[in-house]
């Protein structure tokens, strides 16, 4: 076969004008500072409590005696706000008290249960930016509070309290005739009053048969690392190509394929010193391989290869009235794709059988079809990280149309392995330093840094 030497420079020229692209391959975003609105909600039946009072012969409102009254339902509410924050493997908790309200209530056994409907659903309407406020924003007489007073049959109370803080009321409604001519809310400030009624609504959180039932809204993040995998390419691949187009196997390098009736999958690994045999089986076809530290020729990089520059970056974004984000520092891998040779069939002895003389092999690869799969492998990774994209890519991506694969992998440290595709064989890039520098250049010839 004969065929005209391309100068190295047209072929420079033929890889720059090549299809280049850019693409995000995965995101994972993680909550590093998340908070939540809890309730703690009590509920007690009949209990007994001592309300203040004004004293026989006093003038009304003084709130100088106590007087016992048993309530048909209690509800005691604690607000909290749960922060938590998960940095550099570091876990942190941190709850802040938003306060406490005790509802005594002289509701009918009809009005109890709409009361509790409409008080559940209003807790489980809350979101977590509503905890930034006293009781969740809700006061005594704000949503399903205000309508306290029209329930009551006769006057109820409450305390909503926080820190040294304290607001107590009143709830009563005015009946003539069998029918509600008017309610109201009345406030008390005074320690007579709001001390004793706080005390009492306290006592009820150890009352018998005060069980706790918490109510959490869904967490809401105050900052996210959002993590990005992505990849620049280049695809200067000669879909037709002539043998002295495809890289050269390394020296001693066995890849052979043979049919394997009956067998649709499997894969196996062997390692002896620095010796890596591998095969890989699918849909009865069997392609194994052997691999051993060895020198790589650069020269078919610039002619016939696919190029690519891996990247995972990390920015912390901060949600709320002042965002921003900061970017941390990121992860580089470099890799090649370059074809070969398909692998040499055997015969069922074992032998090998000579391959169809062709003047050109057809080179097929599908970008899209190999960075979707990556995407999908890396959804299962613990980490984002170079070693993860390593896994993602050399394990028998798809895409890879025809036989005969050489993938290099270049790391930022330096060093270098090469890999029989779609096998595991796997061995040390010999002259890393010069075949990583001339997938550089074939990055920056396309316009990739």
């Amino acid at each position: 076969m004969f065929r005209q030497a391309v100068p190295l420079a047209a072929a420079l020229l033929a890889l720059s004008s090549a299809a280049a692209d850019s693409r995000l391959v995965y995101r994972r975003s993680t909550p590093i500072d998340t908070r939540t609105g809890v309730v703690v909600l009590r509920t007690v039946d009949e209990p007994i409590v001592d309300l203040p009072a004004d004293c026989a012969g006093a003038e009304p409102g003084t709130f100088g005696c106590a007087q016992e009254r048993r309530f048909p339902r209690a509800y005691v509410l604690e607000f909290f706000l749960e922060r938590r924050e998960q940095r550099e493997g570091e876990k942190r908790t941190e709850i802040e008290e938003r306060g406490r309200a005790s509802l005594l209530l002289s509701l009918d056994p009809a009005e109890r249960k709409g009361f509790d409907d409409e008080l559940r659903a209003a807790l489980a309407a809350l979101s977590a930016d509503a905890f930034a406020e006293s009781f969740a924003g809700l006061g005594p007489t704000t949503g399903v509070f205000g309508g306290i007073a029209k329930r009551s049959a006769e006057p109820s109370w409450s305390c909503f309290e926080r820190g040294t803080s304290r607001q107590t009321g009143r709830y009563e409604r005015q009946v003539e005739g069998g029918r509600v001519t008017g309610s109201g809310w009345t406030g008390f400030s005074e320690d007579e009053v709001a001390l004793p009624l706080c005390r009492a609504g306290a006592a009820l959180v150890s009352a018998p048969g005060a069980g706790a039932e918490e109510l959490r809204t869904t967490p809401a993040a105050r900052a996210l690392s959002e993590t990005d995998v992505a990849v620049a390419f280049a695809d200067g691949l000669r879909r037709e190509a002539y043998t002295d187009d495809l890289a050269p196997l390394p020296r001693d390098l066995v890849y052979t394929v043979t049919r394997t009736p009956g067998v649709k999958r499997s894969e196996s690994v062997q390692t002896n010193d620095a010796l890596v045999q591998a095969s890989y089986t699918q849909d009865d076809v069997k392609v194994s391989a052997s691999a051993a530290p060895a020198a790589l020729a650069t020269a078919p990089v610039a002619t016939n290869a696919w190029v690519a520059r891996w990247t995972v970056e990390t920015v912390e974004r901060t949600m709320g009235p002042l965002p921003g984000e900061v970017r941390l520092s990121g992860v580089e891998l470099r890799i090649a794709l370059l074809p070969t040779l398909p692998p040499v069939p055997l015969d069922n002895r074992g032998k090998s059988v000579a391959p169809e003389a062709k003047e050109t092999y057809a080179v097929e690869l599908d970008s899209g079809a190999m960075l979707v799969e990556v995407g999908e492998r890396l959804d299962d990774a613990a980490a984002l990280d170079a070693a993860s994209i390593e896994s993602a890519v050399a394990d028998h991506p798809a895409g890879l149309g025809s036989q005969g694969w050489l993938l290099v992998v270049c790391r930022a440290d330096g060093s270098a392995d090469y890999r029989l595709l779609p096998t595991k064989a796997v061995a040390k890039v010999e002259n890393a330093d010069a075949f990583c520098a001339a997938v550089e250049r074939q990055l920056a010839a396309a316009g990739i840094d």
